[in-house]
């Protein structure tokens, strides 16, 4: 284990330090461009040199700090005032930018205003990108956000597409090293545990258009997937599961699959707190509070996914579930590696702060 550490900590050192710039300028001429192929597959021209960005549409921003942009944002949709993501913890300057629309788009005028040289985009259709194109005389270029499974390679082929437009290639590499290596460690460890023997788990309190409750749940929840969990909510019928409502189950399935282990979102708990006179009568009904194993985990879904809290809450999930494999990994000393190289600063405090931090907690709150 000793060898784990010292690879995350030389992965660390490698991309400590993340310049918040765009491109360097020298030997470049503004009037130089140069083709790029978006998500989209739209080929675009864009400047070689590129002083001001913004990113548009839930996940946008996001990449854009996690590749050391943070600096060049030219301007920022109003939902991104609003407190509880990460990266705007880590960069609260970005909350000084003039505001350039609305959430999941802007306003075409408004980011004209804001003179940035490329527009990057997210949940775009060609046609609306080339309408905005068309309306700004700006380079739009579509991006992804992927996910942590089955479309990590999307996710990855967004950062190194930032990558080449920023010149930020180096950085581009560095993060999609680190992530990969942060996911092999959760599966390595987690996977020497016996599969017949890794106790039943579940999510409960996950936000769906807002905050709800207990009963609320994701079958493939991504935290679990990282570290081989058996989550009992991935029986469900696929059918079941909305991409918009998600996945709500009866108390009484809950109560039938009797899971050892129940984590809370964080970001439910007030709607939990709301319900508790009538999960009170689980305390001493179901296995996983009897034996006070329910605890909150930070939310990671606001405006898109937060990748860095899904290893964050990935690290602290296989600590709880399995202690002997994890038994010399610290959670918190790993939750401040990720943020401070994936966001350029440790955050973990802050999250904290707003959400209280893997706390054991129980049923009736």
């Amino acid at each position: 284990m000793k060898s784990i550490h010292i690879m995350i900590l030389l992965v660390l050192l490698a991309g400590m330090i993340i310049p918040s710039g765009c491109t360097d300028p020298s030997g470049l001429s503004q009037k130089e461009t140069h083709l790029v192929t978006d998500m989209l597959g739209r080929e675009i021209h864009v400047p070689k040199q590129v002083d001001q960005v913004v990113g548009l549409r839930a996940g946008a921003l996001r990449l854009l700090v996690y590749m050391g942009a943070s600096g060049c944002i030219g301007g920022i949709e109003d939902l991104e005032r609003r407190p509880g993501r990460p990266y705007a913890m880590a960069h609260p300057e970005l909350l000084e930018q003039p505001v350039i629309g609305p959430t999941m788009g802007g306003d075409a005028e408004l980011i004209t205003a804001a003179s940035p040289d490329v527009i990057f985009i997210t949940y775009s259709t060609r046609s609306d990108a080339d309408e905005l194109q068309s309306r700004t005389s700006i380079p739009v270029v579509a991006l992804n956000c992927g996910n942590f499974t089955d479309k990590r390679d999307t996710l990855y082929q967004s950062l190194r597409l930032i990558g080449k437009i920023l010149h930020k290639e180096e950085r581009a590499d560095s993060l999609i090293s680190f992530f990969n290596h942060q996911i092999h460690l959760l599966d390595s460890l987690s996977g020497s545990y016996p599969e017949s023997s890794r106790p039943g788990v579940y999510v409960g309190a996950i936000s769906y258009s807002g905050a709800r409750g207990l009963v609320s749940t994701e079958p493939f929840y991504a935290p679990f997937q990282l570290v081989n969990a058996n989550n009992v909510a991935s029986r469900l019928d696929n059918q079941l599961i909305s991409p918009v409502t998600g996945a709500a189950i009866d108390i009484e399935q809950l109560i039938q699959w009797d899971p050892e282990y129940i984590f809370l979102d964080a970001a439910g708990l007030e709607i939990l707190k709301g319900e508790s006179s009538l999960l009170s009568h689980l305390e001493n009904t179901m296995t996983a509070a009897r034996k006070n194993q329910v605890f909150t985990l930070l939310p990671f879904n606001w405006y898109a996914t937060n990748f860095e809290t899904i290893l964050v809450n990935a690290w602290f999930i296989g600590k709880t579930i399995y202690p002997d494999a994890f038994h010399t990994v610290d959670p918190t000393e790993q939750a401040r590696i990720i943020y401070q190289f994936v966001l350029g600063h440790d955050v973990l405090d802050q999250m904290c702060e707003l959400y209280g931090c893997f706390s054991q907690t129980s049923l009736g709150l």
